[in-house]
């Protein structure tokens, strides 16, 4: 034997051990694969019920600082649906005052709720 030369043995890789890394391979993808696709939904979701959350809560600032009203508002907004309402709890026996439940609810285009706000003013029902 010459000095130099490659010994069949020692010449790479059997066509098995290719197999083989490759059944590997493939196991370790089917893994991490469903796992970063799972990730990923949850971070669109996240987005999605904090963005929700944000417009909510400015939806109840909102209708808090305008007069009281009984009708039922709705909208769209950046893909949320939303709709606010406010209702007595509570009215004064003068009639001059009532306590009122503010809510806004939104959900996702699907109908889904994503999230639900509420707060209770009191309000000034009539003029004096």
């Amino acid at each position: 034997m010459q000095r130099g030369e490659i010994l069949p043995s020692e010449a790479g890789f059997t066509l098995i051990e290719v197999l083989v890394a490759f059944v590997v391979a493939a196991l370790l993808m089917m893994i991490v694969m469903p796992a970063a696709l799972t990730a990923s939904q949850r971070e669109k979701s996240a987005e999605e019920k904090e963005r929700a959350i944000r417009l909510a809560a400015q939806l109840v600032r909102e209708r808090s600082a305008q007069p009281y009203a009984t009708e039922e508002r709705k909208g769209r907004q950046g893909g949320l649906v939303w709709n606010t309402i406010e209702t007595v709890v509570r009215n004064d026996p003068r009639g001059f005052l009532a306590l009122t439940r503010i809510e806004a609810r939104v959900n996702d285009p699907e109908g889904h709720r994503l999230f639900s706000a509420s707060t209770r003013r009191l309000r000034r029902l009539a003029v004096q």
